[in-house]
C-alpha cells in the first residue's frame, strides 16, 4: 500500500466515526471543527525485525479562540480517539488552517500520534 493510500485508509476509518470533515489535504480544511491526517514519519530506529513503524500525526482541529470554544474540540476528540488503534499521545497545539491564515488567533487542536507497524492497512472500526 502506498503512503497516500495508507493516509486515506486512516482518514476513512476516522470519517466512519464522525460527521465532521476528515481530510488528508490541508487545503481542504475550510469547515471547522475538522480532522487532518498528516503524512507519516517512517521510523527505522525503533523498528523490529517486522519492519518500519509508520508514525502519523492526526490533527483534530477545533475553533479559533479562547478556552470557551473548547467544547467542539472536546466533542470531536471523543469521536476520533476510538477510531485510532495504536495512538500513543495526544498533545494540545495551536493550528492555523490555510483557509484561516489571516485570522488573528490559531485554532485549538490536538496532534494525536498514531504508530502502526509497516503502515498496516487495518484500523480499529
Amino acid at each position: 500500500m502506498s503512503l497516500a493510500e495508507s493516509m486515506q485508509t486512516l482518514a476513512d476509518a476516522i470519517q466512519a466515526r464522525t460527521e465532521r470533515p476528515v481530510t488528508t489535504d490541508p487545503r481542504a480544511m475550510t469547515a471547522l471543527p475538522a480532522v487532518l491526517v498528516e503524512p507519516p514519519t517512517l521510523d527505522m530506529t525503533t523498528a523490529t525485525a517486522c519492519g518500519v513503524i509508520y508514525r502519523y500525526g492526526v490533527l483534530v482541529v477545533g475553533l479559533p479562540g479562547a478556552r470557551t470554544e473548547f467544547g467542539p474540540l472536546s466533542d470531536l476528540m471523543e469521536q476520533v480517539l476510538p477510531a485510532l488503534d495504536g495512538w500513543t499521545i495526544a498533545e494540545p497545539v495551536g493550528y492555523v488552517p490555510l483557509a484561516y491564515a489571516g485570522d488573528a488567533e490559531p485554532c485549538q487542536a490536538y496532534r494525536v500520534t498514531v504508530e502502526i507497524m509497516d503502515g498496516a492497512d487495518t484500523w480499529q472500526s
